[in-house]
This record gives C-alpha cells, structure tokens and sequence, in this order.
C-alpha cells in the first residue's frame, strides 16, 4: 500500500472514530432531553425489534433526532478541517474570528492524536453505557431460579368466570398520581377521573400505591406486566437463529387475560391512536387472544390529518370510538374486554388536542387534564349505559411519566406511584394500600367476579385477598430481585406453547 492509500485510509479512520464520538455524546444528549432516564431492557427490546416496532414513531421526534446527526457529521468535518484553511476564512470573516480559529486549532490537533481520540470513545462509550442503561448489566442481578419459584402459571390455574362481567380497560399513557398534587400543578389535573363514582351497589377503588417494578416501565412492558403478571426481558440477543420465530410470537408460553378471557367465550378489542405494529404491540395482541385491533392504520382512513398528532389520533377522538365500541359490543350480547391506550401525554412534550385548546386549555398540565377529562367522560358514557350493570371498568397509566416538560416536578414526590382506579358492581374492599404492575392481572379478574383458587396468577396476587396481605412487608424489595431473574422458565415462556392455547 502506497503513501497515499494509508493516509487516506487514517483520514477515514480517524473521522469514524470521532464522528462515533461526537454522534453517541449527541444521541445521548438528545435521548436524555426527550425520555429521561432509560433502561437496558428497554434498550434492548426497541433495537430487536427496530425493522416493525419503531416503524410509526412520532415523525417530530425522527427529525429531531436527524438533526443531531446533522450536527454531529457537520462538528466531525469541521474539527478534522485543516487548520490552515479555517483560519484563513475567519480572517476574511473578522479578526476575532482568527483568534477563535487559532485557539480551535488546538483542538483540531488534538482529536487527530490517536490516544486522545481513544480516550475520548471510552468515554463516550461509558456515557452511552450510563445513559442507555446498559451498566446495568454489571450489577448482577439474582441467578438461578428464581423467578420459577414464585411465578404461578394462569394456565395451570382453574379459574371461574362467575357472571362473566365486561371489561373496559383504559391504560393512559404515563399517568401517574402525582398529577393530583394541587399543591404541585396549582391544581388538581385528575379531578375528572377521581370525580368518577361507584356503580349502583358496586366498588370504586383506587390503590393508594401502585409501584413500578422492573422490566415494566414502558408502554409494552407496562401493558405485558399488567396482562400476564411478569416483567419484560429481552431474550433475543445471543439467540439469534430463534429470533425471527420468536419475535413473531410475543411470548407464546404465557397465559395472560386475553387468553383467560377468551377461553371463556370473551370477544377482545383494543383500540389506539399510534400503527399497530409500534413496539410489538400488534405481535403481543396477536398472540395472546385480541381478535380485533384499530390502530392508525384504520383512523386514517376515517379521519384527517387534523385528527392526527405525532403518533396517531387524538385521545379525545379515540375515547368517542370507544365509546361507539362499547355500544356496539354491548348490544351483541357477547361477554368483551374491550381495552384502550392513549397517547396525547406522551412525552416529550405532549399533544393538546384541538378541542381542549378552544376550551382554554394551555401547556402540557392542559394536555393531561384535558385527557383525563376525556376518559371520564367515556366512564360516564358506560354507567349511563344498560349495561353498565355488568361492566366493570378498570382505568391505569401504562408506566411512570418519562421526560416531559413537569417531569422535574414529579420526581420531587416521595412516592411515585402509577394512577389506578376500579370500578366495579362488585361489593369489594381493598386488602392492602400497595400493589404491584403484577398484581393487576388476577386483581382486575376478582374485580370481574371471577374466583381465583390460591388468588395469584403470575408474579402477581389479588389485591382484595388475605393472600396479598400476608406476603409481608418486604416484598416489594423481594420482588425486584425476583422480576430481576431472567431464569430459564422466563426464557422458556418465549419458546413453548401454553398448555390452554
């Protein structure tokens, strides 16, 4: 290889390695700005399944995101530029700017010195490492099995539906409790959800806690951990001739509630604003008993662009088809779980539907009030119903709020907890004030009338049972460790078919 060949060969080089540099410190800042702190797991799950599971991201945040890159090829260029040449052009900009470009000259020198542009990449590396979570990896979490010794298979579980009640279940994206601190927001933003009543002769319960437990704080995760009573891990890497067949079934081996509800006769619906394939989500429905999902592939058709916000319809547009689908479910006859997920909290910013703009409502705290208004409604629309006597509806944020514009306000609470609320025509009294995202699996199902021998499922434990009460006061800290084991039966849990299926 000739001079020539080699010297452009370490340009090329060099300019990989700080344009490595320079782009994973952007990334990092950008991610850090727009989500917050960010798991491993969740890392992760979002790269193995990129090709399906970010395709309908909000396009705001895909050009933000470009941008950064932009600068990160446009700060790369500018550093490796010879030095000569950029003070020549300040000198015929201004003379301040020729000091600027001498003074930058050394930095230029220095990240063409290999060590320092090593340096540099371990440093980057380990603050990617930070903020995607990845250091995680290294704080061995419990081995062995564990997670076997405590998970309770649904399948294995004879379950009784009662008078197999309808189910509605709202999961509002982010919602948390802290939102009612009117001492925080100069007002409480839930008053509408948490002005709700009790059916006739029923129950209207809200947990004073419900904790984020691991592998359950995103949307997916939040929603899995709710339905099957276990955290989400990802499996695939290191296993790569099994994960085209394994992403194509969203854990196949689990019973969750819309398998346990369709076994016993029950059409599943779930409706929301973003495409269907986001995150997995169409992979996980599909597997796990929902006949029937709307997604933005359908609004479009329906609805126009002023309907839509940067992920798909407007919450105040999607809680009205629910409505009209709870009708229509209704008066089939047929026992339903019909399930929402709203997305106009979504952060980083938010999304203020246009009706709630002319209503007066300004700013992200005017997005979560208004969509909470718009679920109570909905609520309302079902006790107002004949069918609200046999309806039990169920309304939860899917995780904790991530990055957002009042993010730094809710940390400040001691107690972070997701927004729960049951109501229920069923007489039934909470047995303990704190639950877990498992517990709602077979604690929706006792809120449906249905009886649950031993009153666990999964990880979880029903809420309204002696059985949640006894497990002591430690298991909160227990059940991390727990919800922390990737043991063989959790990796089992993606290979095999459950055995009711």
């Amino acid at each position: 290889m000739n001079g020539r060949w080699w010297y452009a060969l370490k340009g090329a080089l060099r300019f990989l390695v700080l344009f490595a540099v320079i782009s994973m410190v952007l990334a990092c800042y950008w991610s850090q700005k727009k989500f917050g702190q960010i798991s491993w797991e969740q890392t992760l799950f979002h790269l193995q399944i990129v090709g399906d599971g970010l395709a309908g991201a909000d396009a705001e945040l895909e050009r933000s995101f470009a941008r950064q890159m932009f600068w990160a090829v446009a700060l790369t260029l500018l550093l490796l530029a010879p030095s000569r040449s950029f003070v020549a052009i300040g000198a015929k900009v201004k003379t301040g700017l020729v000091a600027l470009g001498k003074g930058g000259s050394i930095v230029r020198s220095s990240v063409k010195d290999w060590r320092v542009l090593s340096l540099m990449l371990v440093g980057s590396l380990l603050f990617a490492g930070k903020t995607f979570g990845a250091l995680d990896m290294f704080e061995h979490p419990e081995a062995g099995e564990v997670f076997g010794k405590y998970y309770v298979d649904p399948g294995t579980v004879a379950l009784q539906a009662g008078s197999r009640r309808n189910l509605v279940l709202v999961y509002v994206e982010s919602l948390e409790k802290g939102y009612a601190d009117a001492d925080s927001f100069g007002r409480n933003l839930l008053t509408d959800l948490q002005a709700l009543s009790a059916p006739e002769g029923g129950s209207r319960i809200m947990f004073p806690e419900m904790y984020q437990s691991v592998g359950t704080g995103w949307t997916i995760a939040g929603i899995l951990s709710t339905q099957c009573g276990m955290p989400l891990h990802s499996v695939l890497l290191g296993d790569g001739n099994r994960q085209g067949e394994m992403v194509s079934r969203f854990m196949p081996g689990a019973v969750c509630l819309g398998d346990a509800l369709q076994a016993k006769g029950y059409r599943n619906v779930f409706m929301h604003g973003p495409y269907n394939g986001f995150a997995g989500m169409r992979t996980f429905l599909a597997t796990h008993g929902y006949g029937e999902v709307y997604g933005r592939e359908h609004w479009q058709q329906r609805y126009g662009q002023d309907h839509m916000n940067g992920w798909g319809l407007y919450d105040a547009d999607l809680l009205r088809e629910g409505a009209s689908k709870f009708d229509e479910l209704a008066k089939a006859g047929q026992p339903f779980n019909l399930t929402l997920l709203t997305i106009d909290t979504h952060g980083p910013d938010g999304f203020l539907n246009p009706e709630c703009q002319a209503e007066g409502l300004t700013g992200f705290t005017g997005v979560v009030a208004c969509t909470a208004g718009k679920v109570a409604a909905l609520v309302r629309h079902i006790q107002a119903s004949p069918a609200a006597g046999n309806t039990t509806v169920v309304v939860m944020g899917d995780h904790l709020a991530m990055r957002n514009p009042v993010s730094d306000i809710l940390a400040k609470h001691d107690r972070r907890g997701v927004f729960n609320l049951i109501l229920t025509p069923e007489r039934l009294r909470p047995a303990v004030d704190s639950v877990s995202r498992f517990d709602m699996l077979p604690t929706m199902l006792a809120a449906m009338g249905w009886r649950i021998p031993q009153d666990r499922l999964g990880l979880g434990y029903n809420g309204f049972s002696a059985a949640a009460k006894q497990r002591g006061g430690d298991w909160q800290p227990r059940l991390e460790a727990i919800a922390g084991n990737k043991s063989p039966r959790y990796l089992a849990l993606w290979r095999e078919q459950a055995r009711n299926k």
